[in-house]
């Protein structure tokens, strides 16, 4: 089995969290591999140079926690010992989600309560690429005059209707 999509983690990580337990990174790993059934091979997946199912982890801190659903307490010297926990928001969301017309848990969902200098298209919620994320990152320490869209869809006009995504 592969390791799931970004997307297809985010509840299941924030399910972990719910029983008001602070857990570490470590700890997540283990028990989100758990939760998947991954195998020996599945942890050695790699996306880019990063092991796939950090990278899906370390999506979840980063969204979780500038959206205010996940409380993260930084270890100084080991990012392997940062705790999480949930909030009162992240509890919240949890008994919305599963409700007829409440829009599900993505990462384009997440970006909606916190607003930074990068807008996200529809494609964006997956993207592992290293030097997207990258990029990602160096955007959103731009001024404030500055807008970054990233994975929009576009369609031309001519009578080939092409379509097609820029990235940034």
């Amino acid at each position: 089995m592969a390791v799931p999509a970004q997307n297809d983690f985010l509840l299941p990580f924030l399910n972990i969290l719910s029983d008001g337990q602070a857990y570490t990174r470590s700890q997540m790993l283990f028990r989100l591999g758990k939760h998947f059934n991954l195998g020996e091979a599945d942890l050695n997946q790699m996306s880019g140079s990063h092991f796939t199912i950090i990278n899906r982890v370390a999506w979840c801190d980063a969204h979780f926690v500038r959206a205010g659903f996940v409380a993260k307490t930084q270890h100084p010297t080991d990012s392997l010992q940062d705790t999480f926990h949930i909030t009162s928001l992240g509890v919240r969301e949890l008994g919305r989600q599963g409700h007829h017309g409440v829009q599900p848990l993505t990462v384009g969902y997440l970006q909606s309560f916190y607003r930074g200098k990068v807008l996200r298209g529809a494609g964006s919620d997956d993207t592992t690429s290293d030097a997207e994320l990258a990029l990602y990152a160096a955007f959103e320490k731009l001024p404030d005059e500055f807008t970054v869209l990233h994975s929009v869809k576009w369609f031309s006009k001519s009578d080939k209707g092409t379509v097609g995504e820029v990235d940034f």
